[in-house]
């Protein structure tokens, strides 16, 4: 049995833990221990697509994805993150009676200075024509959306953390969650870490241990599904899409393209190759995707970072950022926020 202590211990190493943890570092905290189980090969992010957008539906959505890009491109420019691909552009598609909706979260782009171009139908059909465009459809095209990928962006962020002087342990999958006095344990089948601060930032395979804590939140698990198929033109333009239901298409590099519905109705068949191959991994959903992001009612020194439901990796540095500031700013009875 091995067994260790930490001052702070993240359990997930993800999008968001990876994020959290570089944060964290950064601000000059000690003695950090990321715990992680198959981060590379059954979670979530390892199946993400990659996409980077900042529209979204819901505004802090958008207020999360602008901290994050800001922050994406201060880490490109000072070489943590090594992918910094040239951006191919975003299409979010959405009924344009809707479009009154949308100006509160479009003022939020606008103000930080975030280019975007609201596409009619006739537009939509004249400079994009490898979609189809039904009558009633307008898109939100982003210039600078662009596509990462979801396992060098986490391993990138948690080499920076261990070049600080955290300490990552892989393999560990947590059976066991449990408060004892004023500090965390974790168990692991030959593993035990104990902990002042815990930060659960895990997906669908952590919701069980909640309940070892006595915590009952609207959380569930569901099935992402991506599917990859090869262009047949490079030069095709944007390189992924989003539809209104938030289901989304990330036609990344090269010729490869990912899209997490099946999108034979919305991409011309001209444009791509079938068969489309699937891959698919569990992920965590909090309400209408709105997520956790905080401390904990009635569990001191107790964060939760999850719920974004395939969404968290376009928010995962702003989420970094305010987690690892509500721990700066901690006191006995600080309650969890959730994101609305």
């Amino acid at each position: 049995m091995n067994f260790f202590e930490f001052d702070i211990t993240i359990v997930g190493g993800g999008c968001v833990g990876a994020s959290i943890l570089h944060e964290l570092t950064r601000r000059g905290y000690g003695n950090v221990g990321l715990i992680d189980h198959g981060r590379a090969t059954v979670s979530a992010t390892s199946n993400s697509g990659g996409m980077l957008r900042v529209f979204h539906e819901h505004s802090e959505h958008v207020r999360l994805a602008l901290g994050s890009h800001t922050r994406l491109k201060a880490l490109q420019q000072s070489g943590v993150l090594t992918e910094n691909p040239p951006a191919n552009g975003s299409l979010y598609f959405f009924n344009k009676a809707r479009y009154e909706r949308y100006k509160e979260n479009l003022e939020l782009m606008n103000g930080a200075e975030y280019p975007f171009e609201v596409y009619t139908t006739v537009c939509g059909r004249k400079y994009f024509p490898q979609f189809r465009w039904g009558d009633d459809e307008w898109a939100i095209y982003e210039p600078l959306g662009s596509a990462l990928s979801p396992r060098v962006f986490s391993e990138n962020l948690i080499a920076a953390g261990t070049r600080a002087g955290a300490t990552v342990i892989d393999g560990f999958e947590v059976q066991r969650l449990s408060r004892y006095r004023d500090h965390y344990r974790i168990s692991a089948a030959d593993a035990t870490v104990t902990t002042n601060t815990l930060i659960l930032a895990g997906g669908a395979r952590l919701l069980p241990r909640l309940r070892d804590l006595g915590l009952s939140l609207p959380l569930e698990a569901k099935t992402l599904s991506t599917f990859s198929a090869e262009k047949t033109r490079k030069d095709v333009l944007p390189n992924y899409l989003d539809r209104e239901t938030l289901d989304f298409a990330c036609l990344g590099r090269g010729t490869d393209l990912t899209f997490a519905n099946a999108a034979g109705p919305r991409t011309l068949d001209r444009y791509w190759l079938e068969p489309y191959k699937k891959t698919t991994a569990e992920d965590c959903y909090a309400p209408n995707r709105i997520g956790y992001s905080g401390q904990v009612a009635g569990l001191p020194q107790l964060s939760l970072a999850t719920g974004w439901g395939g969404t968290g990796f376009k928010f995962a540095l702003e989420v970094g950022q305010r987690v690892a500031g509500s721990i700066e700013r901690h006191s006995p009875g600080r309650t969890m926020y959730a994101l609305s």
